[in-house]
């Protein structure tokens, strides 16, 4: 019986660990925003007995991070997704997501993955933009190029007065567009 215990403890490893090991446990960015950032990643085995622990590093514009559990799950390994709120917009992080056994030992660490928030960011919509300037210009040309005598008529004033409005309006428009990026 005592020579049967160092092969039955192999045997125990090998149905154990080699199933667990030979398994992918990768993580990913399901979807991120401008203060959010959601991850996903592979399930723990089937029949497994432990907890995912989700770490986050927040990586500094001078490369200093802080580390620290975010969310962990000890009963619902089917829940293979987080979703981290109150985020800085444009700010960059370090998800790890790792798996624990039922007594606090580490099995398997996923992938570290980096994402960043989105960030606004001025685009200028040079479309709306070169619409104003144009209706501008004819405005002007028409005026100084003998159309002149619009101005004495009221509807005429009218007419002025919307195509400025019109233009200034559409030049603005395209200048104050923005975008969403990320920010890293």
């Amino acid at each position: 019986m005592k020579n049967l215990i160092p092969s039955i403890i192999v045997c125990l490893v090998f149905l154990i660990v080699v199933p667990l090991s030979a398994q992918a446990f990768e993580s990913r960015v399901a979807d991120r925003g401008m203060t959010s950032v959601t991850i996903e990643w592979d399930a723990a085995p089937s029949g497994f007995q432990g907890y995912y622990k989700v770490w986050r590093d927040e990586i500094g514009a001078v490369g200093t991070s802080s580390n620290h559990v975010v969310a962990y799950t000890s009963s619902d390994l089917s829940k293979v997704t987080f979703t981290d709120l109150d985020l800085q917009s444009g700010g960059h992080y370090k998800y790890t997501v790792q798996l624990y056994d039922a007594t606090d030992h580490l099995v398997f660490s996923a992938n570290p993955i980096e994402v960043c928030t989105q960030r606004s960011v001025p685009a200028i919509q040079w479309t709306y933009v070169a619409i104003g300037v144009l209706v501008i210009v004819l405005l002007i040309a028409a005026l100084f190029y003998g159309a002149g005598g619009i101005i004495e008529h009221p509807v005429g004033m009218l007419a002025i007065a919307s195509a400025l409005v019109l233009g200034f309006g559409l030049i603005g428009f395209g200048v104050t567009a923005t975008s969403f990026v990320a920010a890293c």
